[in-house]
């Protein structure tokens, strides 16, 4: 079943572009966001997978991390009455902001939303089978770069602790 199909507003042209590394990817996310935004029938779950795919493209564009911070504080804005903190989207979503926080050079806001995304993606990944490690393998990438950033504040003994838990 395609994206058109399972949501008659959000289309799967920018993700797509995204996987492809499309330059055009802004402009099409960019008018993706604002169809789904002005169809009045669209979901909050639509919106936000918007507004998150666009804070991905200006991210990965490198152009503009500030608004794509913007693009994922929206996001959760919208998931807050959408998703809990069991879920793992709302994990993904603070890991994006995290990330464009420090692109952006704010590591403490990035620190927090790493913490979020953490603690996030682990109630996710508990509560599925053993069989299901896509949560697993996202709390390993976030622990990860938080990590990273630790290192480079001089964080070095919580970047081991962090570390650790990895192991685990």
């Amino acid at each position: 079943m395609s994206a058109d199909q399972i949501s008659p507003v959000l289309s799967a042209g920018c993700e797509l572009a995204l996987v492809k590394k499309d330059p055009n990817s802004i402009g099409l996310c960019r008018k993706e966001s604002a169809a789904v935004d002005s169809n009045r029938s669209h979901s909050a779950m639509e919106s936000l997978s918007a507004h998150d795919e666009l804070g991905l493209a200006l991210m990965e564009s490198g152009q503009d991390a500030g608004a794509a911070t913007a693009e994922f504080n929206r996001a959760i804005d919208l998931a807050s009455g959408t998703l809990s903190s069991a879920d793992g989207e709302w994990g993904e979503l603070f890991w994006h902001r995290a990330a464009a926080e420090q692109k952006s050079g704010q590591p403490g806001e990035a620190n927090q939303d790493f913490a979020v995304a953490e603690k996030s993606l682990k109630q996710a990944a508990d509560k599925l089978s053993r069989g299901s490690n896509g949560y697993r393998t996202l709390l390993v990438q976030v622990i990860n770069q938080h990590a990273a950033l630790l290192e480079s504040e001089g964080k070095h003994e919580d970047s081991q602790a962090l570390l650790k838990e990895v192991d685990q």
